[in-house]
């Protein structure tokens, strides 16, 4: 894994080259950022508008108006055993990341995916807060706000794969839509000091798997909980709920999840070591004319960090597939920065 990153500095364009050792964004590292902005906010200060009065003040600089611009390649390389031994060195995807500050309360961000030859939007929105009520809004494509691991891209995962659950229900990229986000944060502490996030979205129910290509709204609801342990560990748990319909098939589908987080982080060496476990587990019911049965799929991972680059640990898989009745599992280990292996069975 690799990335390569277009500053602005001094009227001149900089190129950076350099080995991301541990990914450049991981789920423990959007929570952390989630819960220090929730924190800022309930202490009625508007992170995102003082990040941006910073880099716009006084006469713009033209320099501060340049979006950030980075590349991030995801090469695998693998080896079978038995068998003949055939495309090993895999190229599968390169992620062009464009991020800029409209004014001190937009901002916009697009991450365009070059796969098996072709260039994709992944990600594409512009988002305002600061609005009444605290509330902030996202327009545009999104990957959705479904428990945790939904959120982050292919390339950042702490395995090489999304679960199987997230596969079998929403398809090999996961629950991405067309539409709007709504995000708020309760501006009170809730039973034993918890943080409490809300998100609600609207988005076009075009999913191949879970809404079978149709174009009529689908709705989704988000409850995020944050407490915070002491100064080295937080649980986070969350629910989910996710409707939606296709009258050309005569479908309804409707999922519903769960997910929790358990993460310590000593001070002082937060940056060298840490333990995180997480898991997600929902229930699916797509039904035709009336008729379809709920199947279940739920995920389990541990992680440990070694070192500033290096992690140790593996997730585990079990899901029933909407398709056939037998269910599938496998065990993924965590992805290092040099080595990448699945290990799956099914049955």
């Amino acid at each position: 894994r690799f990335i390569v990153q277009d500053t602005a500095v001094a009227g001149q364009s900089v190129l950076h080259v350099g080995v991301v050792e541990s990914g450049e964004v991981t789920v423990g590292d959007t929570i952390t950022a989630a819960v220090n902005a929730a924190a800022a906010a309930a202490g009625a200060t508007d992170t995102t508008a003082a990040q941006a009065g910073d880099q716009v003040t006084g006469a713009r600089s033209l320099n501060k108006l340049n979006p950030e611009i980075s590349l991030t390649g995801d090469v695998r390389l693998q080896g079978r055993s038995p068998g003949p031994q055939s495309d090993l060195f895999e190229v599968r995807e390169f992620e062009f990341s464009f991020q800029a500050a409209l004014d001190p309360y937009a901002r916009t961000r697009v991450f365009l995916s070059w796969e098996d030859g072709s260039i994709d939007l992944e990600e594409g929105y512009l988002y305002w807060s600061g609005l009444p009520g605290g509330l902030r809004v996202d327009l545009g494509r999104l990957r959705q706000q479904l428990g945790q691991i939904n959120r982050v891209h292919l390339h950042a995962l702490p395995q090489t794969e999304y679960p199987l659950v997230t596969q079998n229900y929403f398809g090999e990229d996961g629950l991405i839509g067309d539409g709007a986000r709504v995000y708020w944060m309760a501006p009170f502490a809730g039973l034993g000091g918890a943080v409490h996030e809300v998100y609600g979205e609207v988005t076009v129910g075009s999913n191949e798997v879970m809404f079978d290509g149709g174009n009529r709204p689908s709705f989704l609801g988000h409850l995020n909980n944050f407490w915070q342990l002491g100064h080295a560990s937080f649980v986070q748990a969350g629910l989910t709920g996710l409707y939606g319909e296709n009258p050309d098939v005569n479908l309804v589908s409707q999922v519903f999840g769960g997910d929790a987080r358990f993460t310590w982080r000593p001070p002082g060496r937060e940056l060298y070591r840490s333990f995180t476990v997480a898991g997600e587990v929902y229930a699916a019911r797509k039904r035709v004319d009336g008729i379809g049965d709920t199947r279940w799929g739920w995920y389990l991972g541990a992680q440990y960090q070694l070192n500033r680059s290096w992690f140790v640990g593996a997730r585990y898989d079990w899901v029933e597939p909407l398709d056939r009745p037998t269910a599938s599992n496998s065990i993924s280990p965590t992805t290092n920065p040099t080595s990448r292996f699945l290990i799956s069975t099914t049955r």
